[in-house]
Parts: structure tokens; sequence; C-alpha cells
């Protein structure tokens, strides 16, 4: 067998990929309103996750009132004081924590930490932030109309939830629910974003062994949360089914 000799110009080295030009908005509303970028996108986050923590923490005070201080003050009832515990408790484990940490965190540290530019669907990024910020506002409304929020309880047991005799049977529960699948839709359009830029987006060198621990909870979580949403989203809907069009999903007929 002859032997051959290695010739340089026989082997040619990866090319480097050139990095891509980037938008840049100029104006105010498309750099920190309708953001693309990663960064700003988790702020946003950050701060309307805290604002509407604030308003659970009043509601936590409005609690601690009327067990310290039962029957003391006129604007705590029984009927509000169970509105109360539900909007609190639904605000700070959904609207709290999962946006803080997911949507927060996970947009500053996911693209930082494997090495990319950006999430690997910018504008889908973006449209997962405002239907999490509309979200919260159709929550928040909830608050406004006749019969006040649903006091249900932050697990909003079916059918207990739609009964007659369940403060906020009418609107109330019909804009939680109409709130959460909203909640979720966006979710799941940032869930996909995180986990295809985890796998795809990697700097070179960066195996899946070598990603920060971080990174890894924040997948982790978007992907058990990927696998539990759709099946309180399709719940919310049979509810909302249930109390608007009579059907019986969860009240039997």
């Amino acid at each position: 067998m002859a032997y051959v000799a290695h010739d340089e110009t026989a082997y040619a080295p990866p090319a480097e990929v050139g990095e891509p030009e980037l938008y840049h908005p100029k104006t105010f509303l498309g750099k920190y309103i309708f953001s693309q970028d990663a960064k700003v996108i988790a702020i946003q986050y950050m701060v309307t996750a805290m604002a509407v923590g604030f308003i659970g923490l009043l509601l936590s005070v409005l609690m601690r009132l009327q067990l310290g201080f039962p029957n003391q003050f006129s604007f705590v009832n029984p009927s509000n004081y169970l509105q109360a515990v539900t909007m609190h408790g639904m605000i700070m484990v959904v609207y709290l924590l999962t946006a803080i940490f997911l949507g927060g965190f996970g947009n500053y540290l996911i693209p930082l930490m494997v090495g990319a530019r950006d999430m690997v669907f910018p504008w889908l990024n973006m449209l997962s932030f405002w239907f999490y910020f509309a979200s919260v506002v159709i929550l928040c409304a909830s608050f406004f109309v006749p019969g006040g929020p649903s006091g249900a309880g932050w697990t909003l047991y079916p059918p207990q939830s739609i009964l007659t005799g369940t403060p906020g049977v009418g609107l109330g529960i019909v804009l939680m629910a109409v709130s959460l699948a909203v909640f979720i839709i966006g979710f799941t359009m940032g869930g996909l974003n995180y986990i295809v830029t985890f796998l795809q987006a990697r700097t070179r060198g960066m195996s899946l062994m070598r990603l920060p621990l971080t990174v890894w909870g924040i997948v982790l979580a978007a992907i058990l949360a990927m696998l539990a949403f759709p099946a309180l989203f399709v719940s919310a809907i049979m509810m909302l089914l249930d109390a608007l069009l009579g059907t019986s999903f969860f009240v039997p007929a």
C-alpha cells in the first residue's frame, strides 16, 4: 500500500460562520416596548411580575388582617377573604414566580450561558411576554367586575369553581380561566424558545455536559411546565364551556 503524504491543500478546516446582521431599533417603542432583545424582555418580565406581585402582597395583608382581627374591618368579610386567598395564591404561584424565574432569569441567562447572541426566535420571545402581560391585565380586570374575582381557591377545583354560591362565580371565574389560557399560550411560546436555544444555539465546544446547572435547571423546569400546562389549559377551556354554554364536562347534566 502506497504511503500518501499529508497535503495541506487536501484538508480544509471548517469555515467560521459570519455573524449575522441584527436589526437595531431606533425608536423608544421598538427598543423598550416591542423589543426582541432577550435582556430587555427579561427586564419586562421582572418588572411586570413584581408589579402584580405587589398586588398579591396587598391581598396577603388583607388575609392576615381578617385572621388576626376577625370581623373588625368592614372591607374584609368571609366572601372577599376567600377571593383574596384565591387571587393571592394564583398571583404568587403562576404570575409572579413562574414569570420571574422562567421568563426573567431564563431570558437573561440562557443566551449568555450557552454562548448565543439571542434566543433562536426573538419575535416569538416578544410575543410570549405580551401574552403574559395580557393575561395579567385580564386577571386584574376581575377585581372590577360585578361579584369580584373568583373565590374558589387558587387550585380552582371543578365543578365547585363554577357552582352557585362560590364567590365570583360569574365574570370572576370566567376572566380567571381566560387569563390562565392566555398565560399558558404565552408560556408555551417561551418554553419552546428556551428548549430550541438550549439544543441548537450553543457556541462551539459547549456540549450539553458543559452547560451550567443554572441552564439545565431553567430548561428542565420549562419542560416540566410544558408537560403540565396543556392539561391545565384544556381544563380551563372545559370549565369555561360549562360556565358559559351549559356543557357537562365537569357539571353533571
